[in-house]
């Protein structure tokens, strides 16, 4: 059971963590670009300029490069052999639980 913590936190840490700390981001910037129209909408129905696009542009450009900049940074690592590793350990510890189940070992 180590074995199978150890790989389900592998996989959290390297793919779930950035995709939901961007979803997460992304739910914010819906919030917040709903608020900007809000506050955008008086001057938008009179034809007057808000400047209020850069702000809405600016705070979806942060969810945006949350994947992009992790996938970066996973690819500058120099050794290859640490990626398989990680991914052996992971597929081994999902092949061994299919054959043997979450059962103990016989003594």
């Amino acid at each position: 059971m180590p074995l199978v913590h150890a790989s389900a936190w592998l996989a959290t840490g390297l793919v779930g963590l950035p995709v939901l700390f961007a979803a997460a981001l992304s739910a914010v910037a819906a919030g917040l670009s709903a608020l900007l129209t809000l506050l955008a909408l008086p001057h938008l129905l009179l034809g007057r300029p808000t400047g209020l696009g850069d702000a809405c542009a600016a705070v979806w450009a942060l969810p945006r490069s949350i994947v992009p900049g992790h996938l970066a940074a996973l690819r500058r690592v120099r050794r290859p052999g640490l990626w398989g590793a990680a991914a052996g350990f992971v597929a081994g510890t999902v092949a061994f639980v299919a054959v043997h189940g979450f059962a103990p070992a016989a003594a």
